[in-house]
């Protein structure tokens, strides 16, 4: 398509492009193109448009470079930072970072090369170079299928109404690929399956290795997956139950809780989720505690906490978000808690870790967390962004216990200091205590109502 010309000689497309899966091939393929249209003509400037302000020289600019370094052409070419030369020919194949300062007045008269536009932090840049381009110039987008608003899937659309004869696109739909695999030869049905498993999020596999345009809200877990974990059993209350549940000694396994806090009197929705989960010596996540905190209230907390450390015999590691409970943390120190920042990318590591656990057959839920259960079968995950979305932004579901269950798995990863008995006479002994003190403060301003109680 590339090299195809008209009767006058100029190129036959002037756009090009290949939406394919990753580790198909499509970024060589982009490399072997610019190298191409730099060397068989003169005077050329071929722009490698990166998807990134802190990213050039990656991606197909690098495979230029490698084609360079292991073939014939190395000898013709000046190989410096973020730019190739062609002296004899007076061609050059520049690296550019996508930023409207880099790009601005930046004229390309041979190949515009734009890295998996889908994930570009800002697509003005690509907007401008096209515009900027000259008659002989042309564009190659090589990128995975996109969600449903990119520059991607708007040339896919074009393409299919068959109206614009300047435009050549290739893209392999999951039908094709279900039937052929990658049309990577070096991606066998084996390393596909071996990949498969290291991707436990489906909607993800489906948008990476299957190529499917991303609609939005994707399906998190496999429901065939979630219907494995869910065991048979109450949530446990004492500690006969928690270790009948657990299948081995308390003592041999590892805890850690997650809190998802609406602040008190938020008109959001938003509930408080406090999760314990528990990591066995063979290795399997169980689900030992789902508690709905009706108000979000400290003491509330602190009374999901406490139950927790009498039911295993320590206070579990707890990992809570610090928008919402950053005065938790500060009050209850580092040595026992940590507030988490919940940003995108920690975010896409808890959830991927999540999904992997039900992927691999690893999790038990008790049915008798329902609402916990309810709330991962409608879980959502949007993959047309990079990292993905998860939750109620993406399809406005609640998400709360789920949150408390990943940053209780993600928590399992925090090695705990145990307390002895002794300490945990004394958690039991507190907590009695200020049961006591609120009854004695609930009868005195309202003796009535401590009457009816």
């Amino acid at each position: 398509a590339i090299a195809a010309k008209k009767p006058d000689g100029s190129p036959r497309y002037s756009t090009i492009s290949l939406v394919q899966p990753k580790r198909s091939g499509k970024t060589t393929v982009a490399g072997a193109a610019s190298l191409y249209v730099a060397s068989t003509d003169e005077d050329r400037l071929n722009i490698h448009l990166s998807n990134s302000r802190e990213s050039a020289e990656d991606l197909s600019f690098r495979q230029v470079r490698e084609f360079l370094r292991h073939g014939p052409l190395g000898g013709a070419a000046d190989v410096q930072r973020g730019r190739i030369l062609f002296p004899a020919l007076g061609s050059e194949i520049r690296a550019v970072p996508c930023s409207t300062l880099t790009t601005a007045g930046l004229t390309c008269s041979g190949l515009l090369v734009s890295d998996e536009l889908w994930a570009a932090v800002d697509t003005e840049p690509f907007d401008l170079l096209m515009k900027q381009r000259t008659l002989q110039a042309q564009a190659l987008v090589v990128s995975q299928a996109s969600g449903l608003e990119s520059r991607v899937y708007e040339l896919h659309e074009l393409a299919q109404k068959g109206t614009a004869a300047h435009l050549w696109h290739d893209y392999i739909t999951p039908e094709e690929l279900d039937e052929c695999g990658s049309p990577n030869p070096y991606m066998t049905p084996a390393k596909l399956a071996e990949w498969r498993a290291e991707t436990p999020v489906k909607a993800q596999w489906d948008h990476w290795f299957r190529n499917l345009w991303a609609e939005g809200a994707g399906e998190y877990l496999d429901p065939e997956d979630l219907q494995a974990a869910i065991i048979s059993a109450a949530l446990p209350t004492t500690r006969r139950e928690l270790e009948a549940l657990l299948g081995a000694e308390v003592s041999e396994c590892s805890f850690a809780s997650g809190l998802d806090r609406a602040m008190p009197g938020t008109t959001t929705g938003d509930e408080s989720w406090f999760v314990t989960a528990a990591r066995t010596p063979a290795d399997r996540v169980l689900v030992v505690q789902a508690e709905h905190c009706e108000t979000g209230a400290k003491t509330e907390v602190k009374a999901a906490w406490d139950f927790a450390a009498r039911l295993i015999g320590w206070w579990p590691w707890l990992q809570l978000e610090v928008y919402q409970s950053k005065d938790l943390a500060d009050e209850w120190g580092p040595d026992w808690c940590e507030a988490v920042t919940p940003s995108a990318p920690r975010q896409h590591a808890a959830f991927s870790t999540v999904a992997r656990l039900f992927v691999e057959r690893r999790i038990g839920i008790p049915e008798g967390a329902e609402v916990l259960l309810q709330q991962l079968g409608t879980f959502g995950i949007d993959t047309s962004t990079q990292p993905p979305r998860y939750g109620k932004k993406v399809n406005r579901k609640p998400d709360d216990s789920v949150f408390g269950l990943a940053w209780a798995v993600d928590g399992l990863q925090v090695p705990v200091p145990r307390m002895d008995p002794e300490q945990v006479a004394e958690i039991e002994r507190e907590a009695e205590r200020e049961l006591a003190r609120e009854y004695a403060t609930f009868i005195h301003t309202d003796g009535l109502g401590a009457a009816r109680l």
